[in-house]
């Protein structure tokens, strides 16, 4: 028993092993990202808790930076920083949804002269509120502005102004209420935040656009210039190359046209009292007045547009369905008359190509094509039993124009093509009252009685471009064909 050795006393010595491992490193990737930090979102909400905990209430609308309690329990979040995020975040996803349409402004393939519809511009304040006038930035190319209000006789109520900008459809920028229906609009070239407008009760004023600076209180951001005695037809910022400096022109159909001070705050002079013409005397192959007893009555001007050569020179459409070239440099006297339209005009058009052409549009159904030194429309363009309530040049193609009807039809024509039908004709779907072409993009937007604003891209001109030659040259060449056709037929 002396050998008996218990085991679990004893050290058992293990023998050494030795293992070895070897591998590649795993594939790695560098990501990097910014981020910003949720102290003023968490401190937000464990803020409102507070306000909550005792019991249980009907949870409360605050609007950004209202008062409780004596603190501001939504300004950590209504700060600049968090609403230019989620503006961005909106716009990015509104043009993913309207991706076609966004893709439509940038397609310049051969598809020939056309519009297509590409997306319409409406919220809950605009529906169903007039849209009387468009005007589109000269400097910034995605931001437009509208007028709202009914500019019929009894149109005493209150209008609207509604900004929008491309980048984000779903809402308007900013809107601002108006005393009056909106009649007219339009956007400065030397400053592309001051925006003319003209109202129903003949007020005149210009309005900042600018957000950054904008105040609850609108009337803080209008210059107050004057007013009428009747409604504005138009207002229209002129730039003057040889003075290097922007005037403001208003026409009513008070019989005045008004030159603006803006910066004398008001300032006025008056550039043409408009006198009614004896129809059956005028002499349309002069350039001489009608003087004396041939100026019988008031007359009522609706539109004007600018030599875009010479600033000094403009074009009245009256409501009697004559136009008159007049002067700055002349306030008693016209320097010459065209007798074309049996009824009112509605917009009169200087070309961007040609220094002598012009175009007017009237509700006697028709489209008249003028040069300025002659008093017969060289063409006449007929719009099929509608009245015709705007028209506007390409500026891109000399030779093309678009015109809408207040029954909803919006047509482009090409007179280097056909001055007989239009190059592309399409309904809107709802009346038209306003058209207008962007200066900067191929696109049209129109207005009528549903609020709505609709865009679309004109397609076909970019390419061809225009020039004086040109349009004189296709002008030549489609009046030496249709006289030709019209001997040949007698």
């Amino acid at each position: 028993m002396e050998h008996f050795v218990n085991a679990s006393t004893q050290t058992v010595k293990q023998c050494s092993k030795c293992k070895n491992l070897s591998r590649s490193p795993p594939q790695s990737e560098t990501l990097s990202c910014q981020s910003r930090p949720l102290a003023p979102l968490v401190d937000g909400f464990h803020e409102e808790k507070q306000y909550h905990r005792p019991c249980r209430r009907a949870p409360l609308i605050l609007r950004p930076g209202e008062i409780i309690s004596g603190q501001s329990a939504w300004m950590p979040i209504a700060n600049s920083q968090f609403n230019r995020a989620t503006d961005v975040m909106e716009r990015f996803l509104l043009q993913r949804s309207l991706h076609k349409g966004v893709l439509a402004f940038g397609d310049f393939s051969e598809k020939g002269v056309g519009v297509e519809h590409l997306f319409d511009l409406v919220s809950s304040e605009t529906s169903g509120q007039n849209v009387s006038c468009i005007s589109w930035s000269k400097e910034l190319p995605h931001i437009l502005v509208a007028g709202h209000g009914d500019t019929g006789y009894h149109g005493q109520q209150k209008g609207l102004i509604s900004c929008w900008s491309l980048k984000n459809p779903a809402r308007a920028t900013w809107t601002a209420m108006t005393t009056s229906g909106v009649t007219t609009v339009d956007f400065s070239a030397a400053n592309p935040n001051s925006l003319a407008v003209g109202l129903h009760d003949g007020s005149v004023f210009v309005v900042d656009i600018n957000t950054k600076v904008r105040k609850k209180e609108s009337g803080k951001t209008r210059t107050i210039l004057g007013k009428h005695g009747d409604p504005v037809g138009q207002v229209r910022w002129v730039r003057r190359k040889l003075q290097n400096d922007e005037i403001l022109v208003s026409i009513s159909t008070d019989g005045r046209i008004i030159q603006w001070d803006v910066k004398r705050q008001g300032e006025q002079l008056e550039l043409m009292r408009l006198g009614g013409v004896d129809l059956g005397t005028i002499r349309t192959n002069t350039a001489k007045h009608v003087s004396g007893g041939n100026v019988h009555s008031k007359g009522k001007g609706i539109c004007f547009d600018f030599s875009r050569d010479n600033a000094s020179v403009y074009v009245v459409g009256m409501e009697n369905g004559m136009l008159h070239r007049c002067s700055c440099s002349s306030s008693e006297q016209y320097l010459n008359s065209y007798l074309g339209h049996r009824g009112p005009v509605y917009q009169v058009c200087w070309s961007y190509h040609s220094a002598d052409i012009f175009i007017s549009a009237s509700a006697d159904w028709t489209i008249k094509l003028w040069r300025e030194r002659s008093f017969q429309p060289i063409f006449t363009f007929n719009n099929a039993g509608e009245q015709v309530s705007d028209v506007c040049w390409s500026p891109s193609d000399s030779t093309a124009f678009a015109c809408s009807t207040t029954q909803g039809k919006l047509e482009v024509w090409d007179i280097s093509i056909s001055i007989l039908k239009p190059a592309s004709s399409l309904r809107t779907g709802g009346t038209i009252s306003c058209a207008t072409l962007s200066t900067k993009l191929p696109a049209i937007a129109t207005g009528g009685a549903d609020g709505k604003i609709r865009l679309f891209c004109m397609r076909g001109g970019s390419a061809r471009g225009g020039s004086a030659s040109r349009i004189s040259k296709v002008i030549d060449q489609q009046s030496s064909s249709f006289i030709a056709l019209f001997s040949h037929d007698t």
